[in-house]
């Protein structure tokens, strides 16, 4: 697909999820619309909130697993992360993994991600 033809692509999607989401009784969007660049840094902004815990745990848990993480790939793994966000939690287990060839983060958020891919 060209540029052109993308951005109608993603138009249509977006008008036809908001147009699906607003008519119905209770109304939705699906989060894809809100991780541009300005959401995820806002998402990340939440995320090291006192109330917001699950990243906190989350980091706890890898810290206290990396190692068995990495027995687990064994040698030359790739990491595939869905969901990377801003990979701060991806560089605990990098750290672990014993030669990693690769690095595969995906994320709804373009820009955001091709940063975080490239600081990693």
């Amino acid at each position: 697909m060209n540029d052109v033809s993308s951005i109608v692509a993603a138009d249509d999607a977006f008008l036809a999820d908001v147009h699906d989401g607003l008519s119905r009784a209770k109304k939705v969007l699906p989060c894809r619309w809100l991780y541009d660049e300005r959401g995820s840094d806002l998402f990340e902004a939440i995320t090291r909130l006192d109330e917001y815990y699950p990243t906190r745990v989350e980091t706890t848990i890898l810290r206290g697993c990396s190692r068995e993480i990495a027995d687990f790939a064994g040698e030359a793994p790739v990491l595939i992360e869905y969901g990377s966000g801003a990979g701060v939690k991806t560089e605990l287990v990098l750290g672990a993994l014993r030669a990693p060839v690769g690095y595969v983060p995906i994320d709804v958020a373009e820009e955001y991600l091709v940063q975080s891919a490239r600081r990693i």
